[in-house]
């Protein structure tokens, strides 16, 4: 009995042992906690320093950019109604150089969609910024605030300034976008018909099926017809499409639906002396407007 009596009396001192390094054990966790926890807030508390020194950095940054964007491109550029009268009156081709654009103007080997940025088709883009012809007007986005644009052309870097300092006028791209119809409703979709009223038109798209659904849209036209083009090749096709349409002296308009090469398309047939606008989104939004599907 003796040594059973022992032996528990070894457990139980062994159990208390262990009880009071655990607790002891526990002290030192929840001080060690308390150290990190304390450690956290104070490198909270810098990031929240940094990041207001850097907001106050962007900001002055912002008035900069705002400054140097608004007379380089926003006090040139047209309302969206002066935009679709001018292109009208003056049968301007209107080429739209969206961000996706831009950024392939300045970097080398940015891909958008299925285009590939070769050297060729970036060389072609700069071409169709740089153009200066009387009968040739290229096409800014707007957007809804000035925040947005500086942000857009700073992430593009003042490598896109260039092309735009000699430009007199730009055209408003939010002709295209839904905010558009939403604020001038019907006199929206009548300027847009205005273009081709009494014209023969024709269509350079994926899928003609996407432009005959819209029947009310397209019913003040002499006549509408389409030229079907190959997404995965749209600009390699350029040429070949170019030598189809050269002798082709019946259409009066040209619209161009082709994604990101419209703009490179609608500069090749302006130097054609062929009247052609990008019409990209355009037509979904009016589906979108009206309903007609």
């Amino acid at each position: 009995m003796s040594n059973v009596a022992t032996l528990i009396k070894k457990i139980n001192e062994s159990i208390k042992e262990t009880r009071v390094s655990n607790k002891n054990a526990s002290v030192l966790i929840e001080k060690h906690l308390k150290s990190v926890e304390k450690s956290n807030r104070d490198v909270i508390a810098q990031l929240k320093e940094q990041k207001n020194s850097l907001d106050i950095i962007q900001k002055v940054s912002s008035i900069q950019m705002w400054d140097d964007l608004k007379g380089l491109i926003f006090d040139k550029m047209l309302s969206t109604p002066a935009t679709l009268e001018l292109i009208k009156r003056d049968k301007k081709s209107f080429a739209c150089f969206r961000d996706q654009d831009l950024f392939m103007v300045v970097r080398e080997r940015h891909v958008v969609g299925k285009q590939t940025n070769t050297e060729r088709y970036r060389h072609a883009l700069i071409d169709a910024i740089s153009e200066k012809n009387d009968n040739y007007l290229i096409g800014l986005s707007q957007k809804d605030t000035a925040d947005f644009r500086v942000l857009t052309y700073t992430e593009i870097g003042t490598d896109i300034h260039p092309y735009f300092e000699e430009i007199k006028q730009i055209g408003n791209e939010d002709i295209y976008h839904h905010l558009f119809f939403a604020n001038y409703k019907d006199e929206a979709i009548k300027l847009w018909k205005s273009l081709w009223e009494g014209l023969n038109i024709k269509i350079l798209c994926f899928d003609e099926k996407e432009y005959q659904a819209s029947k009310t849209f397209f019913d003040n036209a002499k006549s509408l017809s389409f030229i079907s083009i190959n997404e995965e090749h749209a600009f390699e096709t350029l040429d070949e499409t170019l030598e189809n349409i050269k002798n082709d002296n019946n259409t009066d308009l040209y619209l161009v639906a082709l994604d990101t090469p419209s703009a490179v398309y609608v500069h090749s047939l302006s130097k054609a002396g062929k009247w052609a606008i990008d019409f990209n989104f355009v037509n979904n939004t009016y589906k979108d407007v009206t309903g007609e599907r």
